[in-house]
């Protein structure tokens, strides 16, 4: 026999014996087992922290993502939206499945009652992109024929130095300075395992912990870079505590991709990369790469890119000034 429809709410998680606020996500399983019953339609509502995967999601959100049998998919970035007397972490969604269709997902973004509709593959990027104004955006950067910031950032723990080392605190011979979480030491530059090409250049450092913990604030807004981002000078080095950007010749250049950071524009691209409460080189994957010879601003950014007013406002409503 052959079920025509899977339909339901399934339990979201169960509690994995740890502390109080530990839980494991379950209802992946109640999704993948209703595709196992081969039915010609799946309808359920569940949490949408798939989207970024995470604990116990990373197989579920491959599958669902590279599954072009997926006909719909509506998501409630608040949760309350969906459910008034409820607060899910991440919001919810529901889904359509079909077994005869193969294409496109119809997406809905619903934010406070409006509805924002596109067609387009889940699979498109290597990380879910959640909002279809964010896509847009996105493919107006025009990334396929140019290079992204990401190539301009140093690998995790640049210069191998844990984060726990704090070096010497006056400088000797052939030493040099050593910037750490609780101020400046000096370390022997012959003690720099890597990216030792890098260490004469000029770097934007700031912390890999990125601003708020990937949450929004509570008006939806999110800050993304720390404002103690700063520019490390030539002959400095950093501990693994931070992320390093630049390796310019030219300390202006470097003042001038530090500005570039602290555009919303920029910290917007960041956030539809994020998955996780840190900043890695991935994350500007989605960043165009710029001529530093110039300042830039959030105006000419946005002209550049053609961005419509929607747009434009859109990241002015989500990204928090710096400060």
């Amino acid at each position: 026999m052959k079920l025509d429809a899977v339909i339901g709410n399934p339990p979201y998680q169960v509690m994995d014996g740890g502390n109080s606020a530990s839980a494991l996500p379950v209802y992946q399983h109640f999704v993948t087992l209703s595709k196992k019953l081969n039915p010609h339609y799946i309808s359920m509502i569940t949490p949408s922290r798939w989207f970024a995967g995470g604990r116990g999601l990373n197989e579920y959100r491959d599958e669902m993502l590279n599954d072009n049998r997926m006909v719909e998919i509506i998501d409630y970035a608040d949760s309350k939206e969906c459910f008034p007397t409820v607060i899910i972490s991440g919001g919810i969604n529901y889904f359509l499945w079909s077994d005869t269709h193969k294409g496109l997902c119809h997406i809905v973004n619903v934010i406070r009652g409006q509805r924002n509709k596109m067609e387009r593959k889940l699979n498109e990027y290597p990380v879910f992109v959640r909002s279809n104004l964010s896509i847009s955006i996105i493919r107006k950067t025009n990334l396929s024929n140019s290079k992204s910031l990401s190539s301009l950032v140093l690998p995790s723990n640049p210069f191998g130095f844990r984060t726990y080392i704090r070096g010497e605190s006056e400088p000797f011979k052939d030493s040099i300075r050593f910037i750490h979480s609780d101020g400046v030491g000096y370390v022997a530059r012959s003690k720099v395992s890597r990216c030792k090409d890098a260490i004469d250049t000029y770097n934007v450092i700031t912390t890999r912990a990125m601003s708020g913990g990937n949450k929004p604030n509570v008006d939806g807004s999110y800050q993304i870079i720390p404002a103690t981002m700063k520019v490390m000078r030539a002959g400095e080095i950093c501990a693994e505590t931070y992320i390093c950007i630049g390796q310019f010749e030219k300390e202006e250049k470097a003042e001038h991709l530090m500005h570039y950071l602290s555009t919303k524009f920029v910290r917007f691209l960041m956030l539809q990369s994020m998955t996780s409460i840190m900043i890695s080189k991935d994350v500007f994957r989605f960043v165009p790469l710029q001529d530093f010879a110039k300042d830039w601003t959030d105006e000419e950014l946005y002209n550049l890119y053609a961005l419509t007013r929607n747009e434009r406002e859109y990241i002015e409503s989500i990204i928090k000034p710096l400060g």
